[in-house]
């Protein structure tokens, strides 16, 4: 049985009047429709809510036509060991580059998820966390899919800088077969180099993504 000190949830928190990274994506909305003290005598609440919400996992559906979608995937690529890769706080909009990432250090093995920390997730919900967020260069995801990792997550919420919209890390990443997972949270944590991955999206037929949850677990004790 896992302790709770050798997990970390590194999953944000869904509410309303969160933040929104795109303005087609809709605000989650919470209503709760049957009460404890009502004539029901339970409770219940219906949510609506979009793909792209909170911590989310993605497949190749979200940018190619027969790209794979949530509920074809295995639940074994959820569940990973994974590589920390803890980077110094992050200024708005910084760009980092593959010898960024090299110089970090991290023990990267084949198949790993590779999770990276910038610090960003003090931002979360606050003014700019969107779009003034940090990047990776297009040369950082070249640099980790020959690692070859099968999963990229960061507390960023969004990996691709949009001043350089033909350099889309993200489209790579879905060409190699990987799958994207954030934004994170809780990532300064995280001080081993080395965890197992649990990140569950909801299985529902025929989308790109889903909300989930995703933890991280020390599994040396």
């Amino acid at each position: 049985m896992w302790r709770e000190e050798q997990i970390i949830d590194i999953t944000g928190l869904i509410e309303e009047n969160m933040w929104l990274d795109n303005p087609l994506v809709s605000p989650p909305l919470i209503k709760k429709i049957a009460d404890i003290d009502g004539p029901t005598g339970w409770e219940a609440h219906q949510i609506t809510i979009c793909t792209l919400t909170g911590t989310y996992l993605e497949a190749s559906a979200h940018l190619f036509r027969n790209g794979e979608t949530i509920d074809m995937i295995a639940p074994d690529r959820f569940v990973r060991p994974a590589a920390i890769i803890q980077l110094e706080n992050s200024p708005a909009g910084h760009v980092f580059g593959a010898s960024d990432l090299r110089n970090a250090g991290a023990l990267i093995e084949l198949g790993d998820a590779v999770l990276i920390a910038t610090g960003w997730d003090r931002m979360w919900n606050q003014p700019g966390y969107v779009e003034n967020c940090p990047h990776l260069h297009v040369e950082a995801v070249e640099w980790l899919i020959s690692q070859g990792i099968s999963l990229l997550g960061a507390d960023i919420p969004n990996l691709d800088d949009p001043a350089q919209p033909r350099q889309s890390g993200v489209r790579r990443l879905f060409e190699a077969g990987c799958l994207l997972l954030g934004p994170l949270v809780n990532l300064r944590q995280a001080i081993l180099n080395r965890y197992l991955l649990v990140a569950l999206p909801l299985k529902v037929r025929g989308v790109c993504g889903t909300p989930c949850r995703a933890i991280l677990i020390d599994t040396t004790v």
